[in-house]
């Protein structure tokens, strides 16, 4: 009698894999695609986490063909999708990137100077205003509308949680360990070089502004 060899589920994957694990692993690929990272801690992440922490080689090698490099923090229990190709590379407005770049080098300080909790650094919207302020002398903050914007943006990409309040003021932002991945910087020096870079960029803004007003 002949016996039959069970097909595998897709022939660039494991042979011992099932239908479940091919469903599993699309979810995988879609969570980080659309949202930047998967936490176990989200609603409805929990088994695509596990199951990821399960078939790490399998999840890089699929990631890597779409050129993402995985960052895996088991401490926080979360794996993030860093783009290594430039067409995958969201390009960031200016003042989003001022908004994140305040936020992780307040961050940065809780975690290394103040001993926080990862998950426990939580600045009011003032409080993130009052440090674009410091950190960026002569910049006109965004708007309340437009920071909030930004700060949707950063949820969805599972960078911060936001809950709005009235007045937004006292809404908390519960900054989360992913940003730390999509600003990688290796030590703080690096974050100064970058801070002076948008300083520069604005004060050269501002002075050709005030040319073309003399100008004119």
């Amino acid at each position: 009698m002949e016996t039959t060899t069970a097909r595998p589920a897709h022939p660039l994957l494991p042979p011992d894999f099932s239908g479940a694990d091919v469903e599993r692993l699309r979810g995988c690929i879609r969570c980080l695609l659309k949202r930047g990272s998967i936490f176990r801690e989200r609603t409805g992440q929990q088994e695509l986490y596990d199951w990821a922490r399960l078939n790490q080689p399998t999840l890089e090698a699929v990631a890597n063909l779409l050129e993402l490099r995985l960052a895996w923090d088991h401490e926080s229990r979360l794996v993030q999708a860093i783009p290594e190709g430039t067409a995958l590379l969201r390009h960031l407005r200016q003042d989003e990137t001022l908004v994140l770049l305040a936020l992780w080098y307040d961050y940065d300080t809780a975690l290394r100077d103040q001993g926080v909790d990862p998950f426990g650094f939580e600045p009011t919207v003032g409080a993130l205003l009052t440090t674009l302020e410091a950190k960026f002398a002569g910049l006109a903050p965004p708007s309340r509308t437009r920071l909030r914007e930004i700060l949707r943006l950063a949820e969805r990409y599972q960078l911060v949680e936001f809950e709005e309040e009235d007045p937004i003021e006292t809404a908390v932002v519960r900054v989360l360990p992913t940003l730390r991945h999509v600003l990688p910087f290796p030590n703080i020096d690096e974050w100064h070089r970058l801070h002076r870079q948008h300083v520069d960029s604005l004060n050269q803004s501002s002075a050709n502004n005030e040319s073309n007003v003399t100008e004119d």
